[in-house]
């Protein structure tokens, strides 16, 4: 049971690195794939307002995006 919390821990706290490496510098195929990823945590963030707060701050105040 522990290994899924790591395991959501890591895909969540994955976007930041992967925005910080890819600011602008993605192909059209690899995009696809990005968006295809994180189509879950994005649904998850656009029907919770605290969650999305707090990925904004994870993104904007860890990351500088």
């Amino acid at each position: 049971m522990v290994w899924v919390l790591a395991v959501v821990c890591v895909y969540v706290l994955s976007v930041g690195p992967v925005a910080k490496l890819n600011q602008g510098r993605l192909v059209r195929g690899e995009v696809k794939a990005v968006v295809k990823f994180y189509t879950p945590l994005m649904w998850v963030v656009s029907r919770s307002p605290v969650l999305g707060a707090a990925l904004d701050w994870y993104l904007i105040k860890v990351w500088r995006m």
